[in-house]
């Protein structure tokens, strides 16, 4: 038991043999070391000779000191507040063990513990007995290092320092940086020059700190030979302190920027000025914020900075220079830095302060500066009492210019409140300020500022009327107006100034040749001016006329100028008016609707020129004409149709065209089937009627397609329809799908022209997709037998051949790059390889066979469908990569529209190809719809057309809308339509 206890010791003082290592010990491990030291210390056990007791008190007093300084760093540093009576007990306790073993301490040990205990005992406010121990290191110093010896005279020192004590605290200092072993002596050096200082040696101490600054080695680390930052920034700051005690020159300045670290250069710059200011050395100041201006400061640096100096300027009394410094503050504290900025809010009051001051000093005879430093604050931050200020000191010394805008300025500013004696002040200054100086600009200015602020108006429409005639002297005639105007509707002005006013002001619309205002402005000077209503009724109507042709007549004119047109001229009485008056403004409108682009103003347009009496048969015919185009811009057809009927001309063969085309566009709105046989015999009619080779063909194409008897009439006008390459190819192509007619096709097949159109590639696909069927239908006529023998073999090699042969015409395919067919022919080949594999390995294992050539025949028969499976696979990757590349390029996306395209020549084939193809690519694993992106697509654009339409009904002229239904149209595939709106698109307005 003895044994292991002494075990536990030996360990435990093993870990506590250097200080540094228990500073680097957690609260917790202090805790548990201390009470093992604790335990150790009270054992009776400890003086065996195995371990040293005088060891282990010393380090159990670290222990407690260091546990001390733990705690008080605790909780951010308030831990000497929260855990006071615990350190003061640690402390206690070390003090007391390193008390009892000071007398006999080991010569390494005692240097530390005597600097320990002096550092407890200020700790524990217990200062004469710290003092005692330090004099008697001081008293004996051959016991102790030098290095404890100078720590021993600067601790001295610092509290003699603190005491007042200058001379005794100087000499310890001194005594201390004269020991060769001093860690300290920078700082015994740093604070000799402040006892000097204290003493009233200022000189002297200020060279002492340039002397440390410039001493780099004495300032650096003698083991890092790093540099004490700190020590350097405090003696750097202290030096400008030290330096505004003295009287100073530029280089002084520049020795402080060059002394101090790079971080504290602008600062102690800053302070520097700072004490000059405070201590009254005011030139001394502006020279050192005059080096700071060539510093780059910070925003708020600069404006403390012209602060300062501009209190220091008034101090001096030189008013130039501090106009100059107000000027620059100014622009300062004007910026956007400035916004909510406590430097800047601090910085306007203080200047505020200052030119207050000025004013009191030469309130009797101001001077020139004072006046522009008070205006620079005034237009600064818009204070009235200043600008007024300014402004009246101005007068009296004649410069009116600065007075006037002074006033002004004032004039700006109080409109904003409700002090109105002091805004009549300043309205009357901008008067007499602009007279005085006879300026018109400024009078014009002043004139109209009293006319919209002053509370006191007795000559009101008197100024009104000379400042109109200003404006009507100096060519500012809508100014004029404006004025004139006021006066003439003023119940209180004089009627001969009512009158003298509307004669000018009718002359002015005239010059400007302003008919809308001139129309406007005379009815209303007929009823205010009644002795003279006649004449200005007479201008009222001819201003009308004038005013709705300029109107019409104007290619740039803005819609809503069109459109305010239109309501005025919907509002007028035109029953008085002589005939061709009214004709005239009744057609103006009819043409304003028009470049109004609105429907509904159009058709009312034409109905009140229609209700007219006197009309001619052509102005009837051109107004039906008309009602028939608007009604095709909204794409009511059977509208368009009724008045297209009523024109006349009806014999004319692009009448007879028109109405056929507009039947037919209203049977696709309608189904109806009367439509649909009037559109049938207007396209009769116009090939009787008409030249124009393209609306033949047109005409042609839609009787065969329309018509009961398609091959008839194929036959009938196939001449014609031959010029038309894809008319033609589309014909017969419509007439083959509606009749199934193959004598047809063997007329047509080889006709050039036939050849050359679209519609020939279709028929020629579902021929070609029909040899294929026929073939794969023969491969799948083929049945394998079910038993074994001759018959089995038979049927497998005529299967064989069949494929072979399907391969040599799908190769045929591939290689005139017929992609459809290619894509079919492969999927069918693909499949039918696989089955004939699958086929075979599923026939019945010969009964007569034992296991192992039942084994080897399985392995026989796989061997023999290899080939077949792997040319299934082989077909099959080509196939996905052709169907990859024709999704990629949408190589099918124009043969699916068109077998989606019911009323379209060509449908029903497309729709064949379709099926097969989408067959293929099931067969292949390609996709199970392969078209349905492009179904997704159409149903997009159907339902996108009928917005569009919906659109176009509301707004017709949204050509931007038009394009994009054109578009749209042409990708459906409905051509009369198409036809109408690539019409409606070239052609653009109604003519």
């Amino acid at each position: 038991m003895i044994h292991f206890k002494m075990i536990l010791i030996l360990l435990v003082i093993s870990s506590l043999t250097i200080t540094v290592t228990a500073e680097k010990l957690s609260l917790t491990t202090h805790n548990q070391l201390i009470g093992k030291l604790e335990a150790i210390s009270k054992s009776s056990n400890t003086s065996d000779g195995m371990v040293s007791s005088k060891k282990i008190e010393l380090r159990l007093a670290d222990l407690y000191s260091e546990r001390a300084r733990l705690l008080s760093i605790e909780n951010e540093g308030k831990g000497e507040i929260l855990f006071k009576s615990a350190i003061q007990s640690d402390r206690e306790k070390a003090l007391q063990i390193y008390e009892k073993q000071l007398s006999s301490l080991f010569t390494s040990e005692r240097d530390r513990i005597y600097l320990q205990v002096i550092n407890l005992y200020l700790l524990t406010s217990k200062e004469d007995k710290a003092q005692q121990k330090l004099k008697f290191i001081i008293n004996n110093k051959s016991f102790f290092k030098q290095e404890t010896l100078a720590l021993s005279y600067i601790q001295l020192a610092d509290t003699a320092f603190f005491k007042g004590t200058l001379v005794f605290a100087k000499d310890n200092y001194e005594k201390a940086s004269k020991l060769p072993q001093n860690p300290k002596k920078a700082y015994s050096l740093y604070k000799i020059a402040w006892c000097d200082f204290n003493l009233g040696q200022t000189k002297k101490a200020e060279q002492q700190l340039i002397s440390l600054l410039r001493n780099k080695k004495i300032l650096s680390h003698p083991l890092t030979q790093q540099q004490d930052t700190a020590l350097i920034e405090m003696i750097s700051h202290d030096l400008a302190l030290f330096m505004a005690a003295n009287d100073i020159q530029q280089s002084d300045i520049e020795l402080l920027s060059i002394l101090s670290p790079e971080n504290t250069k602008k600062t102690n710059l800053i302070f520097l000025a700072t004490e000059l200011e405070r201590t009254s050395k005011k030139q001394s100041s502006l020279l050192v914020w005059s080096y700071l201006e060539k510093k780059e400061l910070s925003f708020e640096d600069k404006i403390e900075k012209s602060i300062k100096t501009t209190k220091i300027l008034y101090d001096l009394n030189q008013k130039k220079q501090l106009t100059k410094e107000i000027s620059q503050l100014v622009e300062f504290l004007k910026t956007n830095s400035c916004k909510s900025n406590i430097t800047c809010e601090e910085a306007q009051k203080k200047l505020k302060f200052i030119l207050t001051e000025w004013f009191k000093a030469e309130e009797k005879k101001p001077s020139f500066e004072l006046i522009t430093s008070f205006d620079l604050y005034a237009d600064a931050f818009r204070d009235a009492d200043f600008s007024l200020w300014a402004a009246e000191k101005s007068l009296q010394q004649k410069k009116y210019s600065q007075a006037f805008n002074s006033f002004n300025r004032a004039v700006d500013i109080l409109i904003q409140t409700t002090n109105s004696e002091k805004l009549e002040i300043a309205l009357v200054g901008t008067i007499e300020s602009a007279e005085r100086e006879n300026d018109k600009s400024n009078k014009l200015q002043s004139y109209q500022k009293y006319l919209n602020h002053s509370l006191k108006k007795d000559q009101l429409y008197f100024i009104k009327y000379q400042l109109a005639h200003w404006y009507y002297e100096y060519d500012q005639k809508s100014e004029a107006v404006e004025l004139f105007e006021e006066i003439i509707l003023a119940t209180k002005a004089p009627i001969d100034l009512k009158s003298k006013a509307a004669d000018l002001n009718t002359e002015i619309f005239i010059q400007k040749k302003d008919n809308e205002l001139l129309e406007k402005k005379s009815l209303n000077y007929a009823n205010l001016i009644p002795n003279r209503k006649n004449d200005f009724l007479l201008i009222w109507r001819k201003a009308i006329i004038n005013h709705s042709s300029s109107i019409i007549n104007d290619h740039f004119v803005s819609e809503t100028m069109l459109e305010k047109l239109w309501q005025k001229l919907s509002l007028y009485d035109y029953s008085l008016w002589p005939a061709n008056d009214k004709k005239l403004i009744l057609k103006n409108r009819q043409v304003l609707a028009t470049k109004i682009k609105n429907s509904n103003y159009m058709i009312q347009a034409a109905e009140d020129f229609l209700r007219q009496v006197s009309l001619t048969s052509k102005e009837k015919s051109e107004m039906y004409a008309y009602l028939c185009w608007v009604k095709e811009t909204t794409l009511e057809w059977d509208k368009a149709l009724d008045f297209h009927l009523k024109t006349e001309n009806q014999n004319n063969a692009d009448f007879v065209f028109k109405a056929a085309i507009l039947s037919q566009l209203a049977n696709a709105e309608n189904s109806d089937i009367k439509l649909s046989k009037k559109s049938l015999w207007y396209f009769q009619k116009y090939i009787e009627l008409g030249k124009n080779k393209q609306k033949r063909q047109t005409a042609i194409y839609q009787i065969i397609t329309k018509g009961d008897n398609p091959t008839k009439d194929l036959f009938k006008f196939k001449k014609d329809l031959r010029e038309n390459t894809e008319l033609f190819g589309n014909a017969i192509l419509f007439t083959y799908e509606k009749t199934k007619d193959d004598s047809l096709l063997k007329y047509f097949i080889n006709d050039t022209k036939f050849k050359k159109s679209q519609a020939s590639l279709l028929i020629k696909a579902n021929l070609d997709l029909k040899e294929i069927a026929k073939t794969h239908n023969q491969i799948r006529s083929v049945k394998l037998a079910s038993n074994l023998g001759k018959k089995l073999n038979s049927s497998i090699l005529k299967k064989v051949a069949l494929l072979n042969k399907f391969e040599i015409k799908t190769n045929q395919a591939l290689k005139h790059n017929n992609l459809s067919l290619s894509l079919i022919a492969l999927s069918f080949l693909s499949f039918e390889n696989s089955k004939l594999a699958n086929d075979i390995v599923k026939l019945p294992i010969p009964s007569t066979l034992n296991e192992s050539e039942k084994t080897e025949y399985k392995k026989q028969l796989e061997i023999q469908v290899k080939p077949f499976q792997n040319k299934a696979i082989e077909i099959n990757k080509k196939a996905l990569a052709l169907w990859q590349e024709a999704i990629d390029k949408d190589l099918f996306k124009d043969l699916y529209q068109s077998s989606e395209q019911v009323n379209v020549p060509g449908h029903k084939l497309s729709q064949i190809v379709i099926t097969n193809l989408s067959l293929s690519a099931r067969i292949v694993k390609f996709s199970d719809d392969p078209f349905k992106k492009y179904s997704q697509e159409r149903r997009h654009l159907l339902s996108e057309a009928k917005n569009i339409e919906e659109n176009l009904k509301k707004d017709p002229f949204n050509f931007k809308e038009l394009e994009k239904y054109q578009v749209i149209t042409r990708k459906l595939g409905n051509g009369t339509l198409l036809a109408y709106l690539d019409n409606r698109t070239t052609m653009g307005e109604y003519k």
